[in-house]
């Protein structure tokens, strides 16, 4: 079986401020090189007809292993970072079900192009890619929040929607994610007219793998986006992710809405 890697959300959109290279996918697979120690990110924007609850997904075969290739979902896009040489080897990136998964070729080489990668289906391609006009607050809230975290602050603009940061008590509890031994540290949050929205740093405590799944989240939540969706055993560098919370009552509140004791 392949390595699965998903992010659970819908149209969640990451920007960038360079240049990126727009390839239309027409069911012929993409050849693309690696370069060697540098990561390298394609982007496949989210399709229009998106269905609620589909995730974007990329599976990496396991004749590629962790010591060779690095990969990392941040929004709609996947960031890819080959440690050593590695030859021609099949990869593909898919939106939940509602779309033809694109298939890519990848080449580690010792001097490849580093540029980002934009993939569009033909049918958008006509029409040009999916932009960010349009898109339901809670959506742009997190996107914005991913980009606060992980992006270079010179690239992040201003809480859309005249939001503005709040306190958050930083306390840790066991209490979020109902059964599945994982700790939850807020980072930072912030509010809108209307919403509140929370970054949580969530660590697994547990010695196994724990698969990503929002129907455990206690808690009165409008929307819940995972940036990995899958958490390494506890100890391991991938056993820590961030979870992005859109509530109508902040975070204390919206988690003690279902019963849930405050630390």
């Amino acid at each position: 079986m392949p390595r699965a890697f998903h992010l659970f959300v819908t149209g969640l959109l990451l920007a960038v401020d360079v240049a990126a290279d727009t390839l239309t996918y027409q069911g012929v697979p993409i050849d693309l090189n690696l370069p060697v120690d540098a990561e390298r990110m394609i982007r496949l924007p989210a399709p229009t007809d998106l269905g609620e609850g589909d995730s974007f997904w990329v599976d990496v075969p396991n004749s590629l292993t962790d010591a060779e290739l690095l990969t990392d979902v941040v929004g709609d896009a996947v960031f890819f970072k080959a440690l050593t040489l590695f030859p021609r080897t099949r990869v593909i990136l898919g939106w939940g079900t509602t779309r033809q998964p694109v298939v890519v070729y990848l080449t580690a080489a010792a001097k490849a192009a580093i540029e980002p990668v934009v993939i569009v289906h033909e049918a958008e391609a006509a029409t040009g890619p999916a932009g960010i006009e349009g898109v339901p607050e809670p959506i742009a809230l997190t996107r914005w929040a991913a980009q606060w975290i992980y992006a270079p602050k010179r690239v992040v603009g201003p809480v859309p929607f005249g939001g503005l940061r709040t306190h958050v008590a930083s306390d840790p509890t066991r209490e979020l994610v109902y059964g599945a031994g994982i700790e939850a540290t807020p980072i930072a949050a912030w509010q809108t007219r209307r919403w509140h929205l929370t970054a949580v740093a969530v660590r697994n405590l547990t010695g196994d793998a724990v698969t990503w799944d929002h129907e455990a989240l206690r808690g009165d939540w409008a929307y819940a986006t995972i940036q990995h969706g899958w958490l390494g055993p506890a100890g391991s560098e991938s056993d820590q992710s961030t979870l992005y919370l859109v509530s109508v009552l902040p975070w204390q509140k919206a988690l003690a809405a279902f019963g849930v004791a405050q630390p």
